[in-house]
């Protein structure tokens, strides 16, 4: 039997299982550069100028999409992602710009 019990603090749901794990789900949005698992996020905002938010929106990112992380090259390069089932690589100072939550 798992039991477990659930706080919120500072917009963090902590859950705390008998086996003494500590799980912590983020309910804030992140930048998408930050992401370095597989897990889906969904697009919920992107946070640049009007020429640069056209071109990821042409680019398949618009707010409500589902995408995930692939990979990222050395020395701070194109950080691949997986949306609308295609890889996209798109320059860490983009993926800054564009903000993520958990599904």
């Amino acid at each position: 039997m798992n039991l477990t019990r659930m706080w919120v603090v500072d917009n963090l749901r902590l859950s705390l299982s008998l086996n003494k794990e500590c799980v912590i789900i983020m309910k804030k949005p992140i930048l998408l550069s930050s992401l370095r698992t597989k897990e889906d996020m969904e697009i919920v905002d992107i946070d640049t100028n009007e020429s640069s938010k056209n071109r990821l929106f042409s680019l398949g990112f618009v707010p409500g999409t589902v995408v995930s992380y692939v990979t990222k090259t050395a020395f701070g390069g194109p950080i691949a992602f997986l949306i609308q089932g295609c890889r996209m690589a798109i320059r860490k100072q983009d993926a800054d710009c564009i903000l993520v939550k958990p599904i």
